[in-house]
């Protein structure tokens, strides 16, 4: 079993189990088997799941809680959302930072999920609106505000890339198609 209950001060200690985040709040595999863990202190742990090693541990640039983690189809590039509004592109061989992607309303970024063929990001976030980027550019191509204004919770990609599916608190599922 490979225990994920690591989390540290942001000084990097270990703290105690009980005082840290109450939850997990992201968790996702790469292709290759990597497990990257988030959690509410600003961390990101990179998981050798064969060998059952920490292999790296990502803070957090703006010091807040991460709440959303993806990989993308590659495996080469991971996207972290955190409670600032904020989602961050990671290179994974390096686990470096190569991009920021600035949420409009300033919200925490609460999903993330990248397309089928790893060319576009999805973020959702607090205020109840879903936004697309080119990775490449790291520019905002399309807005998708939530009927109910209620804040995005969960976003993917359809398998061909054509639409997104989000889910907001409201319990509320839309799919949104592109041509």
């Amino acid at each position: 079993m490979l225990s994920t209950s690591r989390n540290s001060n942001r000084d990097g200690r270990p703290v105690d189990p009980e005082q840290a985040a109450p939850d997990l709040p992201g968790i996702e595999v790469s292709p290759d088997g990597t497990l990257a863990t988030a959690d509410g202190n600003g961390n990101t742990y990179l998981w050798n799941v064969a060998s059952k090693k920490l292999t790296g541990t990502l803070a957090d640039p703006g010091g807040a809680g991460v709440w959303a983690v993806a990989f993308s189809p590659n495996g080469k590039t991971m996207v972290t959302g955190d409670g600032n509004g904020e989602a961050y592109l990671w290179n994974v061989a390096s686990q470096s930072l190569t991009s920021t992607l600035t949420d409009l309303t300033g919200t925490g970024v609460n999903a993330v999920a990248f397309s089928p063929n790893g060319k576009t990001v999805a973020t959702g976030d607090s205020n109840g609106s879903a936004y697309l980027w080119n990775v490449a550019t790291q520019s905002l191509t399309v807005t998708l505000t939530d009927p109910n204004s209620k804040g995005v919770r969960a976003v993917a990609f359809s398998p061909s890339g054509t639409a997104v599916a989000t889910g907001d608190e409201n319990y509320s599922t839309y799919l949104w198609r592109f041509s």
